[in-house]
């Protein structure tokens, strides 16, 4: 029996969400995993620090990380620096995985994946890396990587265009939980949330952190008082203090915190609005629920955006006007509705999971025969 070490940045993040899947996974096939949070198990003095000052950078001067965000130049000057400070790192996390009887690492985060890469050859740990949006940014590439995970050909692309050999990338998909890809009957989570029956129901979704324009989405669909709302705070305690107290007893709304079931009020939308982070994107094309991608952050969610644009799997609104029409137009012209799902359909990879997992095991020489056959394609 394999065990496999599970490495993300920190928690709360999409990037917990996808090695959590991982964790899953993993578990139906009967391996053993550990999970490590970077900054709270390894960098146990500077990680929270750190964390704490790329939240304000986003919250307070986004344009500061727009500028800054996967600018190639700044990558190419730092990598040397880079891999003189992560030199030392990279021998004691691999020593710490190995210690611990682990066989291989798989990353959803690329900074434990540059890590490892260092030192992976010297210590005979495999590494795996997950990309969880749909490109991959130019930290990714790493010497010394077994294998990489995309959602499809052009994170790919972005890979062979950095180095990496295109053989050792596959397109399997963003993970998400099984929860997820199920065909669950919206009604009855419905009735459990207390919503108004016969009304279209809307989610909105800042992420695991709550982060985005929620407060200005909910405002905005909330005056128009013909729909169903439900809004997934996250961890953003202030902001759900803050919506329950301004939005006290109206009917139809139902505000959920960090303990919620995400997937279950997916389910029960008829339309989901929120920030375009990969892995809830990728939970969104599970379902099959329409996307209303809203203020999305500089960086990766701006090129998620795009990327569900060009495939005519979202619409994306700038302001509370734009949001209530798009919404409107979905609910009112099935056509659209249809041409949306059918695009998210052409997209999804509820099963991604399950696919990342079952080649890890594979290339480490373990895997149940009758997994064998579902082993997805490599990307070309």
């Amino acid at each position: 029996m394999k065990k496999i070490a599970l490495l993300y940045g920190h928690r709360p993040s999409g990037h917990v969400s996808a090695a959590r899947a991982l964790e899953e996974a993993f578990d139906k096939l009967g391996a053993r995993t550990i999970t490590v949070d970077l900054s709270r198990d390894f960098y146990k003095r500077s990680g929270e620090a750190v964390n704490g000052v790329y939240l304000s950078m986003l919250s307070k001067a986004p344009f500061l990380w727009k500028l800054g965000y996967d600018n190639p130049l700044l990558v190419s000057l730092s990598a040397p620096l880079r891999r003189i400070f992560l030199s030392g790192d990279a021998g004691r996390l691999a020593k710490m995985l190995r210690d611990s009887g682990c066989d291989a690492a798989v990353c959803t985060h690329s900074l434990p994946c540059n890590i490892l890469a260092i030192a992976a050859n010297e210590q005979n740990l495999p590494v795996f890396g997950v990309i969880t949006d749909f490109s991959a940014h130019h930290f990714w590439p790493a010497r010394g990587i077994s294998g990489y995970f995309v959602h499809e050909k052009s994170a790919a692309d972005d890979l062979a265009a950095r180095g990496i050999a295109p053989e050792i990338v596959h397109a399997c998909g963003i993970p998400v939980m099984a929860a997820f890809a199920q065909d669950i009957s919206p009604a009855g989570i419905r009735e459990s949330l207390r919503l108004s029956p016969g009304m279209p129901c809307i989610l909105i979704c800042g992420g695991s952190k709550g982060l985005g324009g929620m407060e200005s989405a909910l405002r905005a669909l909330a005056a128009e008082g013909r729909w169903n709302l439900i809004v997934a705070c996250g961890t953003n305690d202030v902001l759900r203090a803050k919506l329950e107290n301004d939005f006290s007893g109206k009917a139809g709304l139902n505000i959920l915190g960090a303990q919620a079931d995400l997937a279950g009020a997916m389910h029960a939308a008829d339309i989901i609005v929120g920030k375009p982070g990969g892995v809830t994107c990728a939970e969104a094309l599970a379902v099959n629920k329409p996307l209303i991608i809203f203020d999305p952050l500089p960086g990766q969610e701006m090129r998620n955006t795009v990327f569900l644009e060009k495939n005519d799997a979202a619409l994306m609104a700038c302001n509370g006007r734009e949001l209530r029409a798009s919404c409107g137009e979905i609910i009112a012209h099935p056509q659209l509705r249809q041409k949306l799902l059918a695009a998210q359909k052409r997209l999804a990879k509820p099963n991604a999971s399950s696919d990342i997992a079952a080649r890890v095991l594979a290339a480490l020489g373990e895997i149940p025969e009758n997994e064998s056959n579902h082993l997805p394609a490599a990307s070309n």
